[in-house]
């Protein structure tokens, strides 16, 4: 019985002490996330209202699938479209006029090729990472959005490394 309870402990134990939680979003896409952020799934009115006021770009094609508070105060938006090609987004994005695209790049990670992108859009900050899903099909829109610009150009200069740690 002493054993038993033992094992139960360090199981126990060994699962509270996990510093992450894994949040799965599109269709078979998981994006690791420290344990203290907080999931909004499924994404509510003012979750929506909040990416609207940030991110969206006023395209009905692509609908707010995940929503993440960090503990550093940035926020997290993924959002998915089932019919657009990852081009029709570069292009849709630049003719959208409330956006300041500041910086981008294009890199290939796990046999993906991913656009980032460096976005002013009033008074927020958004590092702006979209790729095809290789399992799902979808294409995912994966937003880090601060109102620091120093914050975002560090994000922006880490994002390969953050994305490689962070998403499967």
């Amino acid at each position: 019985m002493l054993r038993k309870f033992s094992i139960l402990l360090f199981v126990v134990l060994a699962i509270s002490s996990c510093k992450y939680q894994n949040v799965v979003f599109g269709r078979a896409s998981k994006l690791k996330v420290d344990r203290a952020s907080i999931n909004h799934y499924p994404v509510a009115e003012a979750d929506v209202d909040s990416f609207a006021s940030c991110c969206w770009l006023n395209n009905g094609n692509i609908f707010l699938n995940r929503a993440i508070e960090n503990p550093d105060g940035t926020q997290i938006y993924i959002s998915v479209s089932e019919s657009m090609l990852q081009s029709e987004f570069r292009e849709a994005q630049k003719l959208f006029s409330f956006f300041k695209i500041i910086q981008e790049k294009s890199f290939s990670n796990s046999k993906q090729k991913i656009d980032c992108y460096l976005i002013h859009n009033g008074n927020y900050f958004i590092v702006r990472n979209v790729w095809n899903e290789l399992k799902g099909g979808l294409l995912i829109i994966y937003d880090q959005v601060t109102t620091s610009e120093s914050k975002a150009v560090m994000m922006y200069a880490d994002v390969e490394n953050h994305l490689h740690k962070s998403v499967h």
